[in-house]
């Protein structure tokens, strides 16, 4: 028996060439998003795109949070939203 390669799935029928892995941060810039305190919720701050806000592969916005700040980094459109920390013990 030989030893099987790691070879990764073909997900785009477009794609032709070899995989290459690289830095995710040689591919553009590396932002980290908003740290809040409860005492900076508030009902028409910024909303907050958090863990609990994907759910099946979709954006479910049943369970808003906004805060108060002056310091935030706003998304673009073809920004790539990747939720990095979870202070949760429920998710």
């Amino acid at each position: 028996m030989t030893a099987q390669k790691n070879i990764p799935e073909l997900r785009f029928p477009e794609f032709e060439g070899e995989w290459v892995e690289e830095k995710l941060g040689s591919k553009g810039n590396i932002i980290n998003g908003l740290t809040y305190s409860p005492k900076d919720i508030s009902s028409d701050g910024i909303l907050v795109i958090r863990s609990s806000n994907v759910k099946n592969r979709q954006l479910i916005f049943d369970d808003n949070v906004f805060v108060k700040t002056s310091k935030f980094n706003p998304i673009k459109e073809k920004d790539i939203i990747i939720c990095v920390r979870n202070g949760s013990t429920k998710l």
